[in-house]
């Protein structure tokens, strides 16, 4: 089975972005996207991105479910507008693959004094499918993200980590949990993730996770895959293809 996880970057890359997908779906059976947005009005681009970036998507890809999880509503990059528009995560999970149950993660942790433009909280999706006739938990998570802290580790971070962790802890089976970390590959936020899972960036001695398009800061990391003990990893690899300021992940595993 392949799993695709990729930050959209709101589908700024709006052309490329989409013939990335349509490519992609000939040989993947999971989509895990960041930052979609979606709405049902005739809003298309604000603030550079695509607003009905998750019905484009869908479009595409009809032989899957798509699932939308927003963190925000009513935002776009510029910050609160008042429209009828919803920011988060999309699962795309091809129909013939059995979907046992699914949960959307509101503010995991949520940042004293929101704004959007100093840090986005915390969301994500939890997606429990059956592989042959054992149950697969994929958590499909988006950390906060907190101006000026560069992905180290905060207070905030550090018991979002042991949030997320106490929900994959509970699942008996095995786990696959992915997305933009917005964290550090050696911060005590990661390290309580990785326990009893592999981190397969550093496994891979992947060297960053982000395009050419990226250019905030010099740390290289966002992006993570881990995996439990159970999940046989066939291939792991970042893709070329430079359609965001994130690079896909793409695992090919079994169990």
């Amino acid at each position: 089975m392949k799993l695709l996880v990729l930050n959209a970057w709101g589908g700024r890359m709006h052309e490329p972005f989409l013939e990335f997908i349509k490519k992609k779906a000939g040989d993947t059976d999971i989509f895990c996207l960041q930052e979609v947005f979606s709405t049902p009005t005739d809003i298309e681009f604000s603030s550079g991105a695509k607003m009905n970036l998750y019905q484009d998507i869908s479009k595409i890809l009809t032989s899957y479910q798509g699932y939308h999880s927003p963190k925000s509503k009513g935002y776009d990059y510029s910050g609160y507008i008042g429209k009828d528009i919803d920011f988060g995560n999309a699962f795309f999970i091809k129909k013939d693959i059995p979907v046992f149950s699914y949960e959307e993660i509101f503010d995991v942790i949520a940042v004293a004094g929101h704004d959007w433009k100093e840090h986005a909280i915390a969301g994500g999706q939890l997606a429990t499918i059956i592989y042959g006739k054992a149950p697969v938990a994929i958590c499909h998570f988006h950390g906060a993200w907190i101006k000026g802290t560069h992905k180290k580790d905060t207070p905030e971070r550090i018991e979002q980590s042991h949030r997320v962790k106490k929900m994959l802890d509970a699942f008996q089976g095995e786990k696959i949990l992915c997305g933009d970390f917005n964290l550090l590959p050696d911060g005590e936020s990661i390290k309580i993730l990785e326990k009893g899972m592999r981190n397969l960036i550093k496994d891979y001695s992947v060297a960053s996770t982000r395009s050419s398009f990226y250019k905030t800061s010099n740390v290289g990391f966002a992006d993570y895959v881990l995996v439990s003990p159970g999940i046989k990893v066939e291939d792991f690899k970042v893709l070329p293809d430079e359609v965001s300021d994130h690079l896909a992940l793409e695992l090919d595993f079994s169990i």
